[in-house]
């Protein structure tokens, strides 16, 4: 497998790191899906996504625009139900983890 060949990010936990993460993922293009065994954690990563872009938006670093696209590619269980065991989740090989 090739980095290019790579279309689709999965990100288990949803905390400080986690956000951080898939946000920098979709904002390069990825489709995004956060994941995390707390639903009060995945809401607050949520907050945390629309507030770092809506940062970056005020401080010029990105337009609302690419705010908008990389918002619209991240998605957690809340709207886009994945089951444990999706034929996807069972071909992932994970290219690294973070633990805290």
């Amino acid at each position: 497998m090739k980095f290019e060949d790579i279309k689709n990010v999965g990100v288990v936990g949803g905390g400080t790191m986690g956000h951080g993460i898939a946000l920098n993922y979709a904002l390069h293009g990825y489709t995004t899906f956060i994941n995390d065994v707390n639903d009060d954690i995945l809401k607050q990563s949520k907050k945390n996504v629309e507030a770092t872009l809506a940062l970056f938006v005020e401080e010029e670093l990105i337009t609302r625009q690419q705010a908008d696209s990389a918002l619209s590619l991240i998605s957690t269980p809340e709207n886009n139900p994945i089951p444990v065991r999706h034929p996807v989740a069972q071909r992932v090989k994970p290219q690294f983890s973070t633990a805290t």
